[in-house]
């Protein structure tokens, strides 16, 4: 076939697949969820095996008369088949490279490898290839010595579209989440079912704890608590995270924060503004705002929204406080790029150095990420360390982020759903003995060079604080009076000693906060472009086809007569 040809071929199975797909994942909805990925690419598969199997063609290719040439030995037909798409075809390739839990780069490279040499000499291997047949009429093609007419597979082809639509819409309607469906629709997509997620909704009705009593039974076996952020601009997080700090068995128990935000050289600035009384509330924003660009660690400028109402109502909570709660920040102002990597260690110092020197009994730590997990080179793990066994840390419920650093919803939605089933959104759970902690770890991306384990959430957490449904979260960027001339004198003197940063950057926020809603709208949303991508490449070919056919009955009416 030529290259165009083969090509079209190739775009007419693939998206032949992806509609396969979707009328399956609703077929199956009720039992299990079919994420995208891998279960587009799964299906795809054996879509090529099947079809081979039983015409030896798919329906792009018997659009054009071709379809797989055996040159072996016809009892062993079936197996090579079988090992020619599960080693060489494109799905195939995908899924042996990029479908494990963790990446391990040895592993990927090895297979990468092996895959292209399957790919270069498959041929001689399985005695198979794909040929163009004699073509006996313009208005069929021939598969295993049967002919279908073309309008047949034009008809099948657009069957398939139709049904993997409606399908789709359906299976999206059925199990989307209603709040998305109100506010943005175009960010609506399928999740699992009910039916799917009811150990996860028994588990939370008979033992799901009230948040600060969660806590309070923490701190009776431990000495010290990481709480791990979701991303850093969600707003509602720091709601709860305010409520928890002043509440009155904090300040009487615990009574020290650590926060990844902020240089640990400007605690005595806070403490400073803290103090102070000032005329207006106008000009106490200006000096927080002032102090927040002064104390800036790793990036040029931090505008989250969320850090500076939360300072802001801090410091009128500790004001004239006989025992204010005391924020001590964590960071240093790196200067040097090339360090950055020792970042971790250097809060976990910053932190140990000041429980020892000020006789700390109990703390909260608050850190974003990879820096809460107990892991090597992390912030807790070098706690842990100081601190053998006296150190807890607990996730707030939040989306992971993938390989591409996009986000994505932890264990494809199904803690969600089954929170949307209790009709609770504001409990806490231990991770041991429960459906949730052994679930597999999914939180960021595992990658290794030689080996990967297997790592379940109750590995890497105590519990988890779930907080607000995804939908219901947003982040906030930007706050008052960031571009102060005073301001914006500083930033531009900064600029040079702050690596990978600049002050355009941040220009968007001359013209106001920007929020921005949370939950799975950019996953969904991006989900769904791929789905209308897919939806228009299938109608542009079913129409080329259907001119293609036209033309052909044509040319054979002017030959004939």
């Amino acid at each position: 076939m030529k290259p165009a040809k083969s090509l079209v071929a190739f775009l007419i199975d693939a998206t032949a697949s992806f509609f396969i797909f979707q009328i399956v994942a609703l077929a199956v909805t009720y039992f299990c969820f079919l994420p995208f990925f891998p279960s587009f690419f799964v299906t795809w598969l054996l879509y090529y095996c099947c079809s081979f199997l039983l015409k030896g063609t798919t329906i792009g290719l018997s659009f054009f008369n071709s379809g797989l040439k055996d040159d072996g030995n016809k009892s062993t037909y079936i197996l090579r088949v079988v090992l020619r798409e599960c080693f060489t075809s494109f799905p195939a390739v995908v899924l042996w490279i990029f479908s494990w839990n963790a990446i391990v780069l040895l592993r990927t490279s090895i297979l990468a490898i092996a895959c292209l040499a399957f790919m270069i000499w498959r041929k001689r291997l399985f005695k198979l290839k794909v040929v163009q047949k004699v073509q006996t009429c313009e208005s069929t093609t021939l598969v295993s010595g049967q002919r279908i007419s073309r309008p047949k597979i034009i008809g099948l082809y657009g069957l398939m579209i139709i049904l993997g639509i409606g399908s789709f819409c359906l299976n999206t309607y059925l199990t989307g989440d209603p709040i998305i469906l109100e506010e943005k629709p175009i960010a609506l997509r399928p999740r699992p079912s009910s039916h799917i997620v009811s150990k996860y909704t028994d588990f939370i009705n008979t033992n799901s704890q009230d948040i600060n009593e969660y806590l309070k039974e923490l701190y009776k076996h431990y000495d010290h608590v990481v709480l791990c952020e979701r991303w850093h601009p969600e707003c509602t997080q720091y709601d709860l995270i305010y409520d928890l700090v002043t509440s009155p068995y904090f300040t009487d128990s615990i009574n020290s924060i650590f926060t990844e935000i902020g240089n640990v050289e400007k605690r005595e600035d806070f403490r400073r503004i803290t103090a102070t009384t000032f005329p207006s509330d106008s000009i106490k924003e200006k000096a927080l705002a002032s102090f927040i660009v002064d104390s800036q660690t790793v990036w040029l400028l931090w505008a989250n929204t969320n850090w500076f109402n939360f300072l802001k109502k801090m410091s009128e909570f500790n004001h004239n406080r006989e025992k204010p709660v005391n924020i001590l920040f964590s960071d240093i102002l790196w200067t040097d790029i090339n360090k950055i990597s020792e970042r971790d260690s250097v809060m976990a110092y910053n932190i140990i150095n000041t429980i020892h020197s000020d006789s700390i009994k109990k703390s909260l730590t608050i850190m974003n990420y990879r820096h809460a997990f107990m892991t090597p080179r992390n912030c807790a793990y070098y706690l842990q360390k100081a601190f053998p066994g006296k150190v807890a840390n607990v996730m707030f419920n939040t989306f992971r982020f993938n390989i591409c650093q996009a986000p994505s919803a932890v264990q494809q939605g199904k803690w969600d759903v089954a929170v949307e089933l209790t009709g609770k959104n504001r409990f806490a759970i231990d991770f041991q003995n429960s459906p949730f902690g052994d679930d597999d770890f999914d939180l960021a991306p595992t990658i290794s060079w030689f080996t990967s384990r297997e790592v379940k959430y109750k590995d890497m957490f105590n519990g988890m604080i779930y907080y607000t449904l995804p939908a219901e979260q947003y982040a906030g960027h930007g706050f008052p009076y960031i571009f102060e001339p005073e301001n914006q004198t500083r930033l531009e003197s900064e600029v040079a000693v702050m690596p990978g940063d600049q002050l355009s950057n941040y220009s968007y926020l001359k013209y106001g906060n920007l929020i921005e809603k949370g939950g799975n709208y950019f996953e969904n949303f991006v989900y769904n472009l791929i789905y209308i991508f897919f939806s228009f490449v299938s109608v542009v070919l079913l129409i080329g086809m259907s001119i293609a056919y036209v033309r052909n009955n044509k040319k054979r009416f002017n030959y004939e007569n």
